[in-house]
């Protein structure tokens, strides 16, 4: 499938459980879901000013139980591939969406990627993720700016589905890609982070 003489997408765009390709560059202006067996790619820049949600890393479908999704979906990849730039403005929130670690990162830049804006991390229904466990969310030719709630080397608490605390990660800026790593459970996050107020 191809989206086809599309440059700006002023309402929500979802993709899921299939391969969708556009013709060139892509503006989103509101929000961007990608989702189960997909792969998204955009052959130019992709700047988004809203929020995007993708499941990073087999996604486990948040969308099981809706009409025409089955409740025992597998497990599956998502992929949002860009050939161009990605940029993600001051109004992006840009929210990952956790099964497991998996050995390749689900979006892929070509080119560079300019980040801002907000990222949110939600530890899906199910998830596999363990103490300890390092996940790459994203790989480009090169990395600029940061989300203005975390920079390289902070912690970043994660939620479950259901808006509880769901532990939390150290998000690393590389030059080339971004690293989720040294995860903590709920309960080893929060002694973390009383340790830290406490110190002089």
């Amino acid at each position: 499938d191809a989206l086809r003489n599309v440059a700006a997408v002023n309402r929500d765009l979802e993709v899921g459980n299939r391969s969708f390709t556009t013709a060139g560059d892509l503006l989103i202006n509101d929000s961007l879901v990608v989702f189960g067996d997909s792969n998204f790619t955009v052959t130019g820049t992709l700047t988004c000013n809203g929020s995007v949600l993708f499941s990073v890393f087999n996604a486990y479908t948040f969308f099981a139980g809706y009409e025409g999704v089955p409740s025992d979906e597998p497990v599956l990849s998502t992929e949002l591939n860009v050939q161009g730039n990605l940029i993600l403005t001051s109004a992006n929130n840009l929210n990952l969406e956790v099964f497991g670690p998996s050995a390749q990162g689900v979006a892929h830049v070509s080119g560079s990627a300019s980040l801002d804006g907000a990222l949110s991390i939600t530890l899906l229904d199910g998830s596999t993720v363990v103490n300890g466990d390092q996940l790459t969310v994203l790989t480009a030719a090169r990395i600029t700016g940061e989300f203005s709630n975390v920079r390289s080397g902070e912690r970043l608490e994660a939620q479950l589905s259901d808006g509880s605390p769901g532990g939390s990660f150290r998000v690393t800026y590389k030059k080339n890609k971004i690293v989720l790593s040294k995860y903590l459970p709920p309960s080893e996050a929060d002694a973390a982070k009383r340790a830290i107020v406490k110190e002089p």
